[in-house]
């Protein structure tokens, strides 16, 4: 009893201690990288899931279809031309009796090969010149731009015919030449985050500590602008906007 009340008895001015407050959920913030963020926005957007969904479904599809069914692509059925939608042909047969679900889904194939390597290529040239223009600068800087703003300046459209024309109709021509028209406007943009990348505090502490500049390019620049990659290759396959998207765009920026 003694001991309990000398506990409760509180000594003036002595400091009082606040109980410990638990942080609720909106409180407590912990850093989160670019690519988990980038994959909880996708997450939170039903339209890209279900967008993801459908895509995986057609490649998967373009990818296994064309083993599952019994007949080749290019094999020929004379007795079986024009056929209806049906069964075996689902999508029915063209002049040869050849089935036209196969086809399409070979031809997937192709196509996706062709989307995915032009875009590597496409990363690949474009983040070398873009990241060597930043970084160096000088007359390096002026005439890699220089020869960008040429190649920008030409049709891709032409470039590509030339190229086919010349070196034929080949998947590996077709990848090249998609990707040797496409490098300059990823080049503009890495070339735009290089140069205020190689400014930044971390950069320098690796020059004072005598770190070479193909170290620095290699590995403490590179990690910085993942974002300026995703934003090269949605550049190249989203659709052009038109000025009713830039209207409501515009519209939702003012909301905000």
């Amino acid at each position: 009893m003694v001991s309990q009340g000398i506990e409760d008895t509180e000594v003036p001015g002595a400091p009082t201690t606040a109980p410990p407050t638990v942080p609720s959920g909106d409180d407590v913030r912990q850093d989160v990288g670019f690519y988990a963020l980038a994959l909880r926005k996708l997450r939170r957007h039903r339209p890209a899931m279900v967008s993801v969904v459908v895509l995986l479904l057609i490649s998967l599809a373009a990818l296994v279809g064309p083993f599952l069914l019994p007949a080749a692509w290019d094999g020929p059925d004379l007795y079986h031309q024009f056929s209806p939608p049906g069964f075996p042909h689902l999508l029915g047969t063209d002049e040869l009796g050849r089935d036209l679900l196969l086809r399409v889904l070979s031809g997937g194939r192709v196509s996706i090969m062709v989307g995915l390597l032009a875009t590597v290529v496409t990363i690949l040239a474009g983040v070398s010149v873009g990241t060597i223009a930043g970084y160096a600068g000088g007359w390096l800087d002026n005439v890699l731009m220089r020869f960008t703003d040429a190649m920008l300046a030409i049709p891709a459209i032409f470039l590509l015919i030339l190229i086919s024309t010349s070196f034929g109709q080949t998947p590996t021509v077709i990848i090249l030449a998609i990707g040797f028209t496409a490098w300059p406007q990823t080049a503009r943009i890495i070339r735009s985050v290089v140069l205020s990348v190689r400014e930044k505090d971390y950069v320098e502490e690796a020059r004072a500590i005598g770190h070479g500049h193909q170290l620095i390019v290699s590995r403490t620049v590179p990690p910085t602008p993942p974002s300026a990659n995703e934003q090269c290759t949605t550049n190249d396959t989203a659709p052009h906007r038109g000025p009713a998207d830039r209207g409501r765009r515009s519209r939702e920026r003012k909301l905000r």
